[in-house]
């Protein structure tokens, strides 16, 4: 009886053996999986770096195209209040220089 007991001993750390070649082999596989995609991540972050810059970079122009027409408008405001009150104005000063 000891000896089947000793060959059962036997089998199990045999197994344990093996079992610990299959969990550092996928630890391994695991690793190399990892590398894999953080690789795949690295490569999708940088295309969505250079997406959001092409982003930035329009918003950018459209905003000086919003200041150039703002600064049209306020021009022209002032162009037209001028012309009003110019006409305005001299016709105080005539009025009251007589």
């Amino acid at each position: 009886m000891p000896q089947s007991q000793v060959t059962e001993v036997d089998v199990v750390k045999e197994s344990v053996r093996h079992n610990e070649k299959s969990i550092d082999a996928l630890t391994a596989d695991f690793k190399e999986f990892r590398k894999e995609v953080n690789g795949k991540f690295e490569r999708v972050d940088e295309k969505l770096e250079a997406i959001n810059t092409n982003i930035n970079t329009k918003f950018d122009a459209i905003n000086t195209k919003f200041e150039a027409i703002n600064n049209r408008f306020i021009t022209l405001y002032a162009l037209i209040a001028f012309s009003i009150l110019i006409p305005i104005g001299i016709e105080i000063f005539q009025a009251t220089k007589h």
